[in-house]
């Protein structure tokens, strides 16, 4: 069976919501109008939120589909999708500010190889 991709889902605008967002709550914390920590912990309950929605919503997805029940509830896909898409970008945000600290488990680069 051939899946449509369905025009309801605006997944360019939950991004850009997204961004909005977090570049709001980073001004509000590298202005100190509010703590990085703050900063931070609000990002992290998103990301934690964001993933535990789309855990449940899949698991309803994936029992549907193998008759586990006969329906997910209402709205399942919209909030997947929603959920999916604010998961993704925040995840990127997070890893982003960890980069620091991957580059240190990579070994340090002293100069050219000599000839």
């Amino acid at each position: 069976m051939k899946r449509m991709v369905n025009p309801n889902y605006d997944v360019l605008g939950v991004a850009a919501l997204t961004i909005v967002l977090y570049a709001a709550s980073y001004f509000l914390a590298w202005r100190k109008m509010a703590t990085v920590a703050l900063h931070r912990k609000i990002w992290n309950a998103v990301l934690a939120m964001t993933f535990v929605i789309v855990l449940i919503s899949a698991a309803f997805t994936i029992a549907r589909a193998n008759g586990i029940v006969a329906s997910a509830p209402e709205g399942n896909s919209w909030l997947h999708n929603f959920a999916g898409t604010v998961f993704i970008i925040v995840a990127l945000f997070h890893a982003a500010w960890h980069i620091p600290y991957f580059k240190a488990y990579l070994p340090a680069v002293k100069g050219e190889a000599k000839k």
